[in-house]
Order: C-alpha cells, then sequence, then structure tokens
C-alpha cells in the first residue's frame, strides 16, 4: 500500500486554506493549491505562491514567535503550545515574510536552525531580514544536535516547551554589525522555463473540447472509467491534475499518459517533449 504522504496546510492571514505541501517519502515534495471559487484542489503551486505567506501565518499573535527551517519542526514546536512559523525550507526567507510576522504584531523573534551550514546562513537570512523591518530577533543555536538534525530532534530526545522558552531568554539580541554579508549570487546558467501554454491545442485535441476552450475546468478523465468530471485542467497554464486517478502535472506528462494508457505505446520523456515541439510548435 502506498504510503500516505504528510500534508501541510498553508492558510492567509484570516484563516482561508491557500494550499499545501505534501512530503512524500524520501523528503520529495509535492503543492496542491485549493482554488476557492471552485471548491477544490488544483495540482501545484501557482503564480508561485510556494513561499508567499508563512506556514501558520494564521496562529500568528502579537509577542513572541519561534521561527523554524521547515513545517514537521514547526508543528514540533506549536505541539509544545508555542508560537511557529516557517517559510517552508533553509534559504527561502524573504523580506514579505519579515513583514508578514511585523503585521502580525510580533516583537521577537526567536530563530531555530538546523545545526548544518544550510540552517545557519538560513538563520542569518531571516535575522537579516527582522532587523530591516525592526523586529528583534535571537538565534538560538540548540544543544546536542548531531550534523543536519533540528529542533524535531532535540524535542524527540526530551526537550521540553521550558528549555526552549529558557534558550530564548538565555540568548542575546542578533545585531546588524555581527550578521555575516548577504551572499551575493554565484553566476550560473539561467534555468529554462518552458511556456507550456503553447500546448493548451494537445488538451483540445484529445479531450475532444472547442477550439476557442480556454481557462479552467473540470473535464472527463480518459485514464480511467470517470462516471463524473475529475480531470482539473487550466487551458492557460497547460497544467492538469485528475482527482480520481491522482495523475497530473505538464503536457509531456499528459501526453506520456496518453501514449501508455490510450494508445498502449512505451515512449521516454525528451521523446515525448520532442513530438509536442514537432506537432504544436
Amino acid at each position: 500500500m502506498k504510503p500516505i504522504p504528510a500534508e501541510y496546510v498553508y492558510k492567509s492571514r484570516t484563516g482561508e486554506v491557500l494550499r499545501k505541501k505534501l512530503r512524500h517519502p524520501g523528503k520529495e515534495f509535492s503543492w496542491q493549491t485549493f482554488d476557492q471559487d471552485a471548491g477544490r484542489w488544483y495540482w501545484g503551486a501557482w503564480g508561485g505562491s510556494a513561499t508567499s505567506t508563512l506556514y501558520h501565518l494564521d496562529q500568528l499573535k502579537p509577542g513572541l514567535a519561534f521561527v523554524c527551517e521547515g513545517e514537521k519542526d514547526c508543528d514540533s514546536v506549536m505541539a509544545l503550545g508555542l508560537t511557529a512559523v516557517t517559510s517552508g525550507n533553509a534559504g527561502s526567507w524573504r523580506r514579505h515574510h519579515s513583514e508578514q510576522l511585523k503585521q502580525a504584531g510580533v516583537t521577537l523573534a526567536i530563530i531555530l536552525p538546523d545545526h548544518d551550514d544550510a540552517g545557519r546562513d538560513h538563520a542569518f537570512d531571516v535575522a537579516r531580514e527582522n532587523l530591516a523591518v525592526n523586529i528583534p530577533s535571537k538565534i538560538i543555536r540548540l544543544p546536542n544536535l548531531n550534523e543536519h538534525e533540528d529542533v524535531s530532534d532535540f524535542i524527540e530526545r526530551g526537550g521540553s516547551r521550558m528549555d526552549l522558552i529558557g534558550l530564548a531568554k538565555c540568548a542575546k539580541l542578533v545585531t546588524q554589525r555581527e550578521l555575516p554579508p548577504s551572499p551575493s549570487p554565484s553566476p550560473s546558467k539561467k534555468k529554462t522555463h518552458h511556456d507550456f501554454s503553447k500546448f493548451a491545442p494537445l488538451y483540445r485535441e484529445k479531450l475532444k473540447l472547442s477550439a476557442t476552450a480556454r481557462g479552467q475546468r473540470m473535464v472527463i478523465c480518459p485514464f480511467h472509467v470517470d462516471g463524473n468530471p475529475s480531470l482539473s485542467l487550466d487551458l492557460d497554464k497547460a497544467i492538469f491534475f485528475c482527482h480520481g486517478c491522482h495523475v497530473g502535472g505538464s503536457p509531456i506528462d499528459f501526453y506520456m499518459h496518453w501514449k501508455t494508457r490510450i494508445e498502449h505505446q512505451t515512449i521516454t520523456r525528451a521523446d515525448a517533449w520532442r513530438r509536442l515541439q514537432a506537432t504544436y510548435l
């Protein structure tokens, strides 16, 4: 039986469900976005929303807040009755996250980095952005952790609410002078971002839609016996997700599923991409 992934639901400041992050075995992650109008989940974090809001933003209140590196750690601290948030992972903290703390009335941020170089640098990023919006911050380096361990490990070994509060009281406030300068981005090749919207005709052809069909819609899934439309389709972005058979992704994924399940042909991802470009571009 396939393991059920852990789910981390992101909400707005007022508690409105926005999206969720799914953690699969092997620390693989995927996203789903909730469409309030349709009342449905759609595949992916739309519009770059994955890092737009803090996890547990709706739980923030004036005063002290702990800042963790990931959702699991955030939940571990919240389970102790403490307020905790995260931007999702190391290297993802931005100025707008600090501004969200400020807007919620946070007056002191306690940063809990993972015990490794990435965690240290992430803590510096959080402190740097917090100080820029005048939020006093402290960095706690938790005791007795091995390389890559985190606050969840600390708690699993008996670390308590009072331990964290005590460490927070003893830690000194971070000053701008103590922080290393923000690293300059290293020169690297730009990632190629494909504009899949040009492949909307693939969906119109295979799903027998109107030649002018656009936008989001629910249609009958061709990959399983579908009594009610269960395939979420966004023709403007050319992405899909079936809530019945749980397949989804880009036009490449759709084409590969079509070839293997409908036409019973084996095709590689590279071949699928070449054929799509030759047919629709």
